[in-house]
């Protein structure tokens, strides 16, 4: 994948100084959660909105 950014030096810059940032560093570190676990709110939600499917 680096490869194919390598006549691109800006995005490469752009790439390097993004990852850089603290959150986005920690969000890219291996096993770190990619989205929060499902709540009660978003089980609530997602079970109205396909409602319709389970009938």
């Amino acid at each position: 994948f680096p490869t194919i950014l390598a006549t691109f030096p800006k995005i490469q810059a752009f790439q390097e100084k993004m990852k850089a940032l603290p959150r986005i560093s920690q969000f890219l570190q291996p096993g770190s959660a990619r989205k929060p676990p499902p709540d009660e709110a978003l089980m609530k939600t997602v079970k109205e909105v396909l409602s319709h499917v389970f009938q």
